[in-house]
């Protein structure tokens, strides 16, 4: 399970830079039951540091 704060509309990121990807299966659950079943895109920036400091400038 991911936190809600991993998840963003946003994608930070700089022309060749490199970005780890990968699919994944993401679930809806509530009230007990699976609501939905849908796939995912799971981007990350492989360097944190530099995510930080062009992000929130």
């Amino acid at each position: 399970m991911k936190p809600n704060a991993a998840i963003g509309e946003q994608l930070c990121s700089h022309h060749q830079e490199t970005l780890h990807y990968e699919a994944e299966l993401c679930s809806l659950y509530q009230q007990d039951k699976f609501y939905a079943v849908a796939i995912g895109l799971d981007l990350t920036n492989t360097n944190p540091i530099k995510l930080l400091l062009t992000c929130t400038s």
